[in-house]
């Protein structure tokens, strides 16, 4: 397939009309009175005596193997796109996981229970500043990563869906490229952080 994109390299080989055509094609190839032709026979497409000839016949399969490649390239775009979808889901929902369930709960929600800082402050007493401030410290800047990392994670699921379902006419390989970088570098950084 060369190029750094298969299937943008293979559609642009397509032409507009050239992808009308080919089913048509394809149809003709099928039918017995032209698979094995030898000899010039009357086009069943258009009526037209003696029109077709091995040679035509030929450079019609030609056509059709051209956009077979291009068919291919499609359908493991499609699958790469799928696979990208399904990664950014699951790093969603392990992102979720990952997040402790008071995280996850409004703050009206919390105050409501009373699980409130000024709450635990009170708990703890003498020792709520040596505990509760470091907890804090860990505690929000997690959550915020937590929360960029999730919506990082929908927001590439939707880049790839949605090119996806247009792949004929929007897929933007620097747009995803973008979009699972930021993921990427979110990854690595916790993980030498």
């Amino acid at each position: 397939m060369g190029g750094r994109y298969g299937y943008l390299d293979e559609r642009e080989k397509i032409d507009e009309k050239t992808r009308q055509l080919v089913a048509l094609f394809d149809q003709a190839l099928n039918l017995p009175a032209i698979a094995g032709i030898t000899e010039p026979v009357d086009c069943p497409l258009c009526g037209t005596e003696t029109a077709l000839t091995p040679e035509r016949v030929q450079l019609i399969r030609g056509h059709v193997e051209n956009t077979n490649d291009s068919k291919t390239a499609e359908t493991a775009a499609k699958s790469a796109l799928a696979q990208l979808s399904a990664l950014a889901a699951a790093l969603t929902t392990a992102a979720d996981a990952a997040i402790a369930q008071y995280l996850k709960t409004t703050a009206a929600k919390r105050r409501e229970t009373g699980f409130t800082v000024a709450r635990i402050r009170a708990l703890l007493g003498d020792r709520a500043q040596e505990v509760v401030d470091p907890w804090l410290a860990q505690v929000r800047p997690f959550a915020r990563a937590a929360v960029a990392l999730r919506r990082g994670a929908q927001k590439a699921r939707v880049i790839a869906e949605n090119q996806a379902a247009q792949i004929g006419t929007a897929l933007d390989p620097e747009k995803l490229r973008t979009a699972f970088t930021v993921l990427a570098i979110w990854e690595f950084g916790r993980q030498s952080g």
